[in-house]
């Protein structure tokens, strides 16, 4: 079985499409396959190339994902699952940065009024590459770039982990008419805190 992801290798979608699998006990069974952007995951997922697409479901292409594809690549499955550590970070050779690489999706992380220039990536990962390249001054990107490059980079602003719904796109469809859900989902204990005592949500 294949489940095509947004590349590159090591960013949240590679990351998170593992512990996906994990979950599922596929690890033995399953590989993940990583694009440079959906529209080639999709050709491929419609192509027979790989069995199943997933995306994080506050990337900018998911309204278009699930309008230009509804009657060929079906939602089948939904979760939360926390990203990677992030962080802003910014090469230590810039005294006073003025440039901010970030995706799209990520924007609202943190106050980037603090930035002259807001520069857009694919991914996370790119964030952290292109900081490495001196293509901007700062990034919000996986914390793990200033682990792995201390002596190139500075942990401005640590962001943590954040909890995002991933959706998950086949070739066959398991919706038709009914509502599907999972009756024993954790938000049940929630429902069942603030309704009347003894009654079941």
């Amino acid at each position: 079985m294949k489940l095509g992801t947004l590349g590159p290798a090591g960013s949240n979608h590679d990351w998170v499409a593992a512990r996906y699998l994990a979950f599922h006990g596929l690890t033995d069974d399953a590989t993940v396959v990583v694009f440079p952007d959906f529209d080639l995951a999709f050709g491929a997922l419609l192509a027979k190339e790989i069995d199943f697409v997933l995306q994080v479901a506050v990337h900018p292409s998911v309204t278009k994902t699930v309008a230009h594809y509804r009657e060929r690549a079906h939602l089948v499955d939904t979760f939360l699952s926390p990203s990677q550590p992030m962080a802003v970070l910014t090469r230590r050779d810039v005294p006073v940065p003025t440039t901010l690489g970030l995706v799209t999706a990520t924007q609202d992380y943190v106050d980037t009024s603090r930035w002259q220039t807001l520069v857009p990536a694919s991914s996370t990962v790119a964030v952290g590459e292109g900081l490495l390249k001196g293509r901007y001054d700062s990034g919000i990107t996986l914390s793990r770039f200033a682990n792995d490059y201390p002596e190139r980079l500075r942990v401005d602003e640590t962001i943590g982990t954040v909890v995002d719904p991933w959706l998950v796109y086949a070739r066959e469809a398991v919706c038709t008419d009914a509502l599907v859900a999972w009756h024993d989902a954790p938000v049940r204990s929630l429902y069942a805190s603030i309704v009347e005592p003894g009654k079941t949500p």
